[in-house]
């Protein structure tokens, strides 16, 4: 691989393979693979602290998990994405962010259709006509 001598003001400047541009991780091919690996390491972290957040002896209300999921999971996968999302290494956030909404909906279902059912009593839209909830 060839590298660049760039001089700024008599100083060379170091080489980066991966530059960060604006929070995002860049590489040769614009393939962004170390951004994603970061960004699903980050999310996975931050998914701990929903589990002890969900699992504390005081309890959490519903929103207030949501809430805490929107912030600090989504909203970090999120960022900058129209630039990163086409990439082949972008279904290995799918992962991480499905833990995230299993965690957010193991808290409050006690059985796992429970959940879809759930999840639909919320929906802005109205069912199709003919549609019962159980």
């Amino acid at each position: 691989m060839r590298q660049l001598a760039v001089n700024v003001q008599g100083n060379t400047l170091p080489y980066n393979p991966n530059p960060t541009y604006l929070g995002v991780k860049l590489d040769r091919q614009l393939t962004y693979k170390q951004h994603v690996q970061g960004l699903c390491q980050n999310i996975l972290t931050r998914n701990n602290l929903l589990r002890c957040l969900a699992g504390s002896s005081w309890g959490v209300s519903r929103p207030t998990i949501r809430t805490a999921a929107l912030a600090i999971a989504f909203s970090a996968a999120e960022y900058a994405a129209p630039v990163w999302c086409r990439s082949c290494h972008s279904k290995n956030l799918d992962v991480a962010l499905n833990d995230t909404l299993r965690l957010y909906y193991w808290v409050f279902a006690s059985h796992p259709n429970q959940a879809i059912v759930d999840s639909g009593r919320h929906c802005t839209t109205k069912p199709a006509q003919g549609t019962a909830y159980i």
